[in-house]
């Protein structure tokens, strides 16, 4: 190892002082500074650096917020933040309490539809929809034992028993039907009023064509002869009478007594002109002894509607109508079917 002396001498009177110096003294100072040089390079590039890309993201936020894409974010203060949360819980409140208003009513709207189809059903003697006809709930699933005994038919269940018919109801006794069943339950009452409607237009389109008013509506109308068995006028014989005459003045008009089809319009031995009409489900009507007739056969007539003249021809006295009803082609007492 090499060694130096460094000798110090005084400008003035003094010692002369030496220092020996080995070459192990020499690399500690020459290796600091390269340390230190190396420690400040680096860090200088380290900071740069991040400078750098801090700049280059600032850049791309700022193009991503111009273009549209990316919303800057901008702090908002606590009050601010605050305050928007009550409000948005104030909206929901209002929405649940709307919700809540709604569901309410359309399931009072519902039960109220449930009453008023349960009492038309007692009304008009229907029973109560049978589940599979409708809309039926699903079963989250098939399988498992069933049984049971057989049963009864529905009519049996209904004859014996004195409990008024009811339309079938999902929701019938619950608190808060869930959205499902309340969308089977309108389903199936759509479904059961279509069926409720078609059965009353059936019934009504019957009434209509049920005999219920006199076949003359003049004020001076009357009844010359009932039905049943009498002395016949022309043949002084007992003979049935399968009608009721009516008396009127001749060429008033005859009407029919209930909706019906014309089957006949023409001359009929004895009954002179005669009209017949077949309002269906077996019943049928006979206007004899009119002055003529003033529809064909086939067409349609209502009820009230003027089918003839009162007259006297065929077998007859005087002017009147003789007017049948016939079920099933048998002649009923037709004085039951006049109205007041």
């Amino acid at each position: 190892m090499k060694r130096w002396t460094v000798m110090v001498i005084p400008e003035g009177p003094g010692n002369t002082r030496s220092f020996t110096l080995h070459s192990a003294y020499l690399w500690v100072p020459w290796c600091a500074g390269i340390v230190i040089v190396a420690l400040a390079f680096s860090s200088s590039f380290f900071v740069k650096r991040s400078l750098i890309a801090q700049a280059e993201a600032a850049h791309l936020r700022h193009q991503q917020a111009v273009a549209g894409q990316v919303t800057p974010l901008v702090a908002l203060p606590e009050r601010d933040i605050n305050r928007e949360s009550v409000v948005r819980a104030e909206v929901e409140r209002e929405l649940r309490a709307e919700y809540e208003k709604a569901f309410s009513t359309i399931t009072s709207e519902l039960q109220h539809i449930y009453q008023v189809e349960s009492q038309m059903r007692e009304m008009h003697g229907l029973p109560p929809r049978i589940p599979g006809q409708g809309a039926a709930p699903v079963l989250a699933s098939d399988e498992g034992g069933k049984g049971g005994g057989p049963g009864r038919l529905l009519a049996d269940i209904q004859s014996a028993t004195a409990v008024p018919v009811r339309p079938q109801s999902y929701i019938q006794g619950l608190a808060r039907p869930s959205a499902d069943l309340l969308f089977q339950e309108i389903k199936l009452r759509e479904e059961s009023l279509g069926t409720l409607l078609d059965n009353m237009q059936a019934r009504a389109d019957r009434i209509a064509r049920t005999p219920s008013i006199w076949p003359s509506s003049h004020p001076r109308r009357g009844i010359s002869s009932a039905f049943g068995m009498r002395v016949h006028p022309i043949l002084k014989r007992v003979r049935f009478h399968e009608g009721t005459d009516i008396t009127a003045p001749h060429g008033s008009p005859v009407i029919a007594t209930a909706k019906g089809r014309v089957t006949f319009a023409g001359w009929e031995n004895y009954y002179g002109n005669t009209v017949k009409i077949d309002h269906g489900h077996g019943v049928e009507t006979w206007y004899a002894h009119l002055s003529r007739c003033t529809v064909n056969a086939g067409a349609e007539v209502e009820r009230g509607q003027e089918i003839g003249k009162l007259g006297s021809t065929g077998m007859s006295t005087g002017p009147h109508i003789h007017y049948e009803v016939r079920i099933n082609g048998t002649p009923v007492d037709s004085g039951l079917y006049l109205g007041n």
